[in-house]
């Protein structure tokens, strides 16, 4: 997805390799007002698979590498996919709830539903 958003109207010169934002709006970046008046739910798990600039993929990518890989191998890979997903779309309507006006996108979310679950593990398990 990243390299699709990068293509579709190029990249702009805010930060290394940053596609531009129409592509990210097109491709559904999280907006609450279109979300609550237009219905267009997609935007509720499409900024999950989209990401602002290189460093943004790197820092989403080593997050999910570090704590995912432990994590898939304890509950499974379909565990891990619900738990990702959920995790994904429970972050971006908590994150149009708190500040609406804003566009996000990114994987932080499910990352940090990752950081969540190991630290309920740790908890529950210590």
């Amino acid at each position: 997805m990243f390299i699709i958003s990068c293509s579709i109207y190029g990249v702009t010169n805010e930060a290394l390799l940053a596609p531009d934002p129409h592509a990210l709006e097109i491709l559904g970046w999280s907006d609450a007002r279109k979300i609550k008046n237009n219905w267009h739910l997609h935007r509720w798990f499409m900024p999950i698979f989209l990401h602002g600039h290189l460093e943004h993929i790197i820092g989403n990518l080593s997050g999910q590498l570090f704590m995912g890989a432990g994590i898939e191998h304890g509950i499974g890979f379909w565990s891990f996919v619900l738990l990702y997903m959920l995790t994904g779309l429970g972050g971006n309507l908590l994150s149009c709830c708190i500040k609406p006006e804003s566009y996000s996108v990114g994987a932080s979310t499910a990352v940090f539903g990752l950081v969540g679950y190991l630290v309920a593990y740790i908890i529950t398990n210590w």
